[in-house]
């Protein structure tokens, strides 16, 4: 018989959901801010590229990595924010999942000192699967160890599906807002046509303040909340963010519907227009006591190509450097 990846697909990626537990969000980074919400398309007013890269568990040697590229920029004649994206994700070795993507913004300003964002974002993403390197239960001799030929065909296929997702941003004097929902489409994944095979819905929100602590408006401290829903799986995150000129460290927690405990931990540096960042996650408590001390190392790069003067009816929001 032929063996289905989806069912792969869940097997080898269970790791990742334990770890992390949502698909693709491994923290609330900046860096992958327009694929996660759209709204946040445009909203620093710079053409600004972000690049980043994630070792996932990177002790146990199951080339779990991700690598993530996006460009967006303000536009006067959008009268809004415009992004761009791409990112590739292994799953061991076996799997890899390539998708891109564009997001569109509408900066509105609704009153004195608020205003608020519209975005809407499109994408495509593929699931492959390496079949050589796929070892069935079946094919391990129990007693010498030896790997015997498949008996069952695996097939080289992949998966390819369309998505959209919808974000919202508002800020108001130094508080910002933004909530997104994604799988819009609730697209067959697997390609079984099965109610599990659908991405369930996933729900978003960050929140952030910025408090200046000195009159010259060089040191802040950043406050950040941030939850990802998706059907009984959550994640829940607290950080804070403290910038002294063109430096920054950020510290913070995370739990997920597993139990896990992780706490993170950054440092940021800015020269001239950009902006190198560094962030570790550790494990302090797992659900199965499996997990290693070491969840993740990130690191990555923004890049601000220019400046706009965004007309007074929009505002330029700073992203903590997380």
């Amino acid at each position: 018989m032929r063996i289905r990846w989806e069912f792969l697909l869940i097997f080898f990626a269970l790791p990742v959901v334990m770890a992390a537990g949502q698909e693709g969000y491994f923290r609330p980074g900046f860096a992958r801010a327009v694929m996660i919400n759209p709204a946040l398309s445009g909203a620093e007013g710079n053409t600004t590229i972000r690049l980043s890269y994630i070792n996932l568990l990177p002790s146990i040697s199951r080339g779990l990595h991700s690598a993530e590229i996006s460009c967006d920029f303000y536009s006067e004649f959008l009268h809004g924010g415009a992004g761009f994206f791409a990112a590739n994700d292994f799953d061991g070795e076996i799997m890899n999942k390539t998708g891109a993507g564009f997001s569109y913004a509408y900066h509105l300003k609704a009153g004195r000192d608020l205003y608020i964002n519209a975005g809407l974002g499109a994408f495509v993403r593929h699931t492959g699967i390496n079949r050589d390197r796929v070892v069935l239960p079946d094919q391990i001799d129990p007693v010498a160890g030896n790997v015997l030929p498949a008996g069952d065909i695996i097939s080289y296929g992949g998966r390819t599906y369309f998505d959209i997702g919808t974000g919202f941003l508002a800020g108001y004097r130094n508080y910002s807002v933004a909530v997104s929902v994604n799988h819009l489409a609730k697209p067959d994944a697997e390609g079984g046509g099965t109610p599990e095979g659908q991405l369930k819905r996933r729900l978003t929100l960050f929140t952030w303040a910025d408090y200046y602590l000195d009159r010259n408006r060089k040191y802040k401290i950043s406050p950040l909340f941030f939850s990802d829903f998706s059907g009984k799986e959550y994640l829940v995150s607290g950080y804070a963010v403290f910038s002294a000129g063109k430096v920054a460290v950020n510290t913070g927690a995370s739990t997920n519907r597993a139990g896990d405990i992780n706490m993170n931990g950054g440092v940021a540096f800015r020269i001239l227009n950009t902006l190198l960042f560094y962030n570790y996650c550790f494990n302090l408590r797992s659900h199965n006591n499996m997990l290693p001390l070491t969840i993740s190392h990130e690191g990555g790069i923004s890049l601000s190509l220019n400046n706009v003067n965004k007309r007074n009816t929009v505002r330029t929001i700073n992203f903590p450097e997380l």
